[in-house]
């Protein structure tokens, strides 16, 4: 079960470094988490001089057993309604299989989007009928006509 990344991005805004530096400070001190899941900072290429917070661009959750998977969405769930933050908040999960990020997707109160319809099936429209190279209008040939 280990290998699976949840990052957690936040949208720019005026409170994003902010609000990044709780949400990395409310998971790891998780006591739950701890053992269970790693809680990492996503660095920025450029760090900006004289800005506070942390110089990140997401809030990343290394995943490594079942009990940080159903713990993670509770913890961040609480954070949320505590923090309120303004910017939209993604979520990214990486290296995990389908069933997995069902089940993530689950336990944050998600429902799975409808599988896209596969596109129908090109269907070559029938041939033309055969046509008498000899008739001078093109009309198919009618029983008993010869050609010469």
């Amino acid at each position: 079960m280990d290998g699976t990344e949840i990052r957690f991005e936040l949208a720019e805004g005026p409170d994003r470094h902010a609000d990044l530096w709780s949400l990395y400070k409310w998971l790891s001190d998780d006591l739950s988490l701890r053992g269970h899941a790693r809680i990492d900072k996503v660095a920025e290429g450029t760090a900006v001089p004289g800005r506070m917070g942390i110089d990140a661009e997401a809030v990343a959750a290394l995943v490594s057993t079942a009990a940080a998977v159903a713990q993670l969405p509770l913890s961040f769930d609480a954070w949320r309604r505590a923090r309120r933050p303004q910017s939209p908040i993604t979520i990214n999960v990486f290296g995990a299989d389908a069933e997995r990020i069902a089940e993530i997707m689950r336990a944050h109160g998600q429902t799975l989007p409808e599988p896209e319809p596969e596109p129908a099936a090109a269907v070559d429209p029938e041939p033309p009928a055969a046509v008498d190279p000899g008739s001078p209008d093109g009309a198919p040939p009618r029983p008993g006509r010869h050609l010469p």
